[in-house]
């Protein structure tokens, strides 16, 4: 994705964890009353949205690429029970 585009959207449902494989990523979310607050910047090697998947909600913040950034994606796990299946892959899912 090129800079300035949307990795994902605050509210957006969540079907993967992302990880930074380039680029540059920001964090943040936008007040009712119009404030930026950013939360993190996301260097190569990061990952983020672990928690909403596993907890099954929404995405609760705005990702923003800084600069030109590829973005890898491993899918929700099947099943929230123990498996003996393999775990889901990781593949790159974007070039931002």
């Amino acid at each position: 994705m090129g800079c300035g585009n949307y990795v994902a959207r605050r509210g957006a449902p969540v079907e993967h964890w992302m990880g930074v494989v380039d680029g540059l990523l920001k964090m943040s979310n936008v007040s009712p009353e119009g404030k930026l607050a950013t939360f993190a910047g996301m260097p190569a090697g990061a990952w983020f949205g672990e928690s909403t998947v596993l907890k099954n909600e929404c995405r609760k913040y705005d990702v923003i690429a800084l600069r030109d950034s590829r973005i890898a994606c491993r899918p929700r796990a099947p099943s929230r029970g123990c498996s003996t299946a393999a775990s889901p892959s990781i593949a790159v899912c974007s070039t931002i």
